[in-house]
């Protein structure tokens, strides 16, 4: 589709619904046709060529699949590619469910391995994935993939697609919704840094789900038995003190009887009344009557006496019945409070599952075919048929000088889509374009280019006193150096980037710097027991590049 001029493309989209803001453009919907417009950021806001051509677009739209969702069309304004056009997937960010837990693991761990199904096909196209993070959409039932322009024609196996395909929904699964359960859980967490596919983990995960649900139920039935409890505890207090209301009546009532008694013997002893009284008898039998007459009265007196004491002992029995009773409510208050916030966090064992022999083989079978496509024979050691990394006895700094803006380990997420364990430095201090320096000699095993979260990245491969190590260079807004290439210590392989202002893909950055991190082995390896091509094994394999380098906090 092609436009005249800005003022015309901006017309037309005003006709459509405005769908959300990415890191490299603006997206449209029409309604009519169901055509997603994508319009790149660089023209939209700067007027500037994005550097995307029509072919690079349109490279893999012949390639059917399921899964990824190719570009159907190039949108122009006079000879500029300002964006393009594809189907609308009915469907949600992985990052965007309210509720995880409510997700069917069984229909997502299809989806996945339908996801791989296409995935192969692509591998057999010679078509590399990459730039997956935010674009991993799901309707329940299937995967979807959009962005898609970022892949690239090359020599890919199917084991290096896969397992960035399997790491970007572990990390989705993790990141978004799971980050404190998995960091609690020692054996999730192996899990989720090691060497594990998607559906191992969610075969896994799911079982611990199934124990979570199972706590969750039965600490509902408690909540449940204790609210009855509750409610009990509240009626025989609410009786008690009606109790006690009755016997603080009775006892007034008991006291004025007392009260008129007392009146009535004090008068009577004052006057001799007693003896008056007896003596007055006119008769044995009425003598005998009013003797019977002072036996009842001083009788009454004395029950009346015993009465009020014994309701006034009532009372204070009842008064320690319901300070008891009132604090059981509060206990019963507390342990239902207790029981609800032990839901989020109260983490159980789980089924003991481990990998299978079938797991294992599939792994040892995509090394093989690894090591096949890089040429070597069945009889040839992994040596022999692979290229050497230069030997070099000690590190320099990648950068002239600069300020540690955010170490290694733990952290409070500075961005939306930012990992809360720091991986590696934050070297700032720079401006936009300052040379990136390798830390020793190494070979250049990757780059990545254009990462919505990460820029472009490069990865050495190093043999430093004899020991093997990986760095990566996050960030760059340029790359000097290519995979394949030797490069020496202190040679120049990029510059500095990371601003958002500019460079507009990488979303996972707040400035300018360099992120650089360090691991064992060789990530993307060409050879020996040390190199491995898993993203997972890598992040099992990273540690704080201070441990290894002298970086002081600025130099």
């Amino acid at each position: 589709m092609k436009f005249r001029s800005k003022e015309e493309l901006d017309s037309f989209l005003s006709t459509l619904k405005f769908i959300g803001e990415g890191c490299q453009g603006l997206c449209f919907l029409d309604k009519k046709t169901n055509q997603v417009y994508k319009i790149y950021s660089e023209y939209y806001y700067d007027l500037e060529d994005a550097g995307y051509t029509d072919s690079d677009i349109m490279e893999f739209g012949q390639i059917s699949n399921s899964t990824f969702i190719w570009p159907n069309g190039v949108i122009w304004v006079d000879d500029i590619v300002v964006g393009y056009t594809h189907s609308y997937v009915n469907a949600k960010n992985f990052c965007e469910f309210k509720d995880p837990f409510k997700v069917n693991l069984d229909n997502l761990s299809y989806a996945v391995y339908k996801a791989n199904e296409d995935i192969k096909l692509l591998t057999d196209n010679g078509v590399k994935i990459y730039d997956l993070m935010y674009n991993l959409m799901y309707d329940g039932k299937r995967i979807k993939v959009i962005d898609t322009t970022d892949f690239w024609k090359g020599v890919p196996t199917y084991l290096e697609n896969v397992e960035y395909f399997n790491d970007e929904i572990k990390m989705f699964l993790v990141d978004c919704y799971f980050n404190n359960i998995v960091l609690n859980d020692e054996r999730l967490y192996k899990l989720y840094k090691g060497n594990t596919s998607a559906l191992i983990f969610l075969r896994e995960f799911r079982a611990y789900l199934e124990k979570i649900k199972k706590q969750v139920e039965e600490a509902k039935q408690e909540i449940n038995r204790i609210g009855e409890e509750i409610v009990l505890k509240g009626q025989e207090q609410e009786a008690i003190s009606q109790q006690i209301t009755k016997n603080k009546l009775d006892v007034q009532e008991k006291k004025e009887q007392i009260k008129d008694l007392i009146v009535f013997t004090q008068k009577s002893n004052s006057d001799n009344f007693y003896l008056k009284y007896l003596f007055g008898a006119e008769n044995f039998t009425d003598f005998i009557y009013r003797v019977s007459i002072v036996q009842q009265l001083t009788k009454k007196n004395d029950e009346l006496m015993v009465q009020m004491n014994n309701l006034i002992e009532e009372g204070k029995t009842k008064n320690k019945q319901l300070d008891q009773a009132k604090k059981e409510l509060k206990a019963k208050e507390k342990q239902v409070q207790s029981t609800i916030a032990s839901l989020g966090t109260k983490l159980s064992d789980y089924m003991d599952e481990s990998y299978t022999i079938d797991d294992e083989i599939k792994l040892i079978e995509g090394n093989i075919s690894f090591y096949r496509s890089l040429g070597c024979k069945d009889d040839q050691s992994l040596s022999t048929c692979t290229n050497t990394v230069p030997v070099d006895i000690n590190f320099v700094l990648p950068l002239k000088s600069a300020v540690i803006t955010d170490y290694y380990g733990y952290r409070s997420s500075p961005c939306y889509g930012c990992s809360t364990f720091h991986k590696g430095i934050d070297l700032g201090g720079n401006r936009l374009g300052t040379p990136v320096y390798a830390v020793a000699a190494g070979y250049v095993s990757d780059v990545t280019t254009r990462l919505s979260c990460g820029g472009n990245v490069i990865t050495l491969n190093h043999i430093v006193n004899g020991k093997y190590y990986t760095t990566r260079y996050w960030h760059l807004y340029k790359y000097n150096v290519k995979k394949g290439d030797v490069v020496a210590k202190g040679q120049k392989i990029g510059e500095v980037g990371g601003d958002p202002s500019v460079t507009t893909y990488d979303h996972c950055s707040t400035g300018a710097h360099l992120h650089f991190e360090v691991a064992n082995g060789h990530y993307l390896g060409l050879a020996g027991s040390q190199s491995y091509q898993y993203y997972s094994t890598y992040l099992n394999s990273i540690f704080n590049p201070q441990d290894l380098i002298n970086i002081p906090y600025r130099w």
